[in-house]
C-alpha cells in the first residue's frame, strides 16, 4: 500500500536524462521509418493514412497512460481558507499566485513525505509554473459556488494590479476536522516559503521541476498542459500509481 512508499521523502526527483531524450527521439525515428517504409512498399494513399494514424495512436496512448487523480473539492476549499487565514494572522496578503503555489508545494511535499497529497488536485503547467487545476478554478471570480450550495466565495477579493488579486477576510476559519495535522503543517510552511522566496524565486524554483518542463515544452499551441504525476516522483511503480488513483476516489 501507500505506506511502503514513505521512503520517497528522502529521495530527489529524477530529472529528464539524456537517455530519456534519446529514447523519445528513437521512438520518433522508428515511427517515421515505419511510415516511410510502408509508403515505399505499398504506394497506396489509403495505406499511407492508416500508418500515419497508427503513429498518432501510439503517441496518444503514451500520453493517455499518465495517471489522473480525482480532486477533493472539500479539502481544496479548506486548504484555500487555511492559507488565507495564515496570511491574515501573519499580517501578509495572499494573492492567487501565493495560494496556488502554496497548495502545489504542500501537496507535492506531502506526497513525497507521506505517500499521498493533501487535496488530490491535478497539476497543470502554465506560464508562471505548476498550478493545481481545481484550486486555480476556485480562485477565479467566475467560479460557480452553487456546487457547494453557497451563493458566493467565502472570502473577499480585490484587484491589486493588472494580473493579481488579493484574498482576505474569510467568512470562517478552515475546518481543521477535514485537514490532518500534517496537512495543516505542510500548508502553513508552504505559504511561509512562498512569501519568503517571493514571486520570482518561487517561479524559478517550480519552473525547474522536470514534470513542469516536460509538460510546458510539449504544450504546442496551448496556453497550459497537464503535468504527468509520474515525473513528480523520484521512483514509482504501477501499484503505487493505482493506489493513488484509487485513494483519490475515497478521499472525501
Amino acid at each position: 500500500m501507500l505506506q511502503r512508499h514513505l521512503k520517497l521523502a528522502a529521495m530527489p526527483t529524477r530529472p529528464i536524462t539524456a537517455a530519456d531524450r534519446e529514447g523519445d527521439a528513437a521512438g520518433h525515428q522508428a515511427r517515421t521509418f515505419l511510415i516511410s517504409e510502408q509508403r515505399r512498399r505499398f504506394p497506396f494513399s489509403y495505406l499511407n493514412s492508416i500508418y500515419e494514424e497508427m503513429a498518432i495512436i501510439v503517441q496518444e496512448r503514451r500520453e493517455a497512460d499518465a495517471p489522473r487523480m480525482k480532486p477533493n473539492p472539500s479539502k481544496i476549499l479548506e486548504a484555500i481558507l487555511l492559507v488565507i487565514e495564515t496570511a491574515e494572522k501573519s499580517g501578509r496578503h495572499a494573492t492567487q499566485f501565493d495560494i496556488a503555489k502554496s497548495i502545489f508545494l504542500a501537496d507535492y511535499r506531502h506526497l513525497l513525505s507521506y505517500g499521498r497529497p493533501i487535496t488530490y488536485d491535478n497539476f497543470t503547467a502554465m506560464k508562471f509554473g505548476p498550478v493545481p487545476s481545481m484550486t486555480y478554478d476556485m480562485l477565479k471570480p467566475s467560479f460557480r459556488w452553487s456546487v457547494f450550495s453557497m451563493p458566493k466565495a467565502p472570502w473577499e477579493t480585490r484587484q491589486i494590479n493588472e494580473r493579481m488579486r488579493q484574498y482576505f477576510r474569510p467568512e470562517r476559519s478552515a475546518n481543521r476536522r477535514k485537514l490532518s495535522e500534517t496537512d495543516i503543517t505542510a500548508l502553513v510552511q508552504a505559504f511561509r516559503d512562498v512569501k519568503a522566496m517571493g514571486f520570482k524565486k518561487t517561479s524559478d524554483f517550480t519552473h525547474n521541476l522536470p514534470a513542469y518542463l516536460e509538460a510546458w515544452n510539449n504544450r504546442g499551441d496551448k496556453k497550459a498542459n497537464d503535468m504527468d504525476l509520474r515525473r513528480l516522483l523520484p521512483e514509482f511503480d504501477d501499484e503505487m500509481l493505482s493506489d493513488l488513483e484509487h485513494a483519490s476516489l475515497y478521499s472525501a
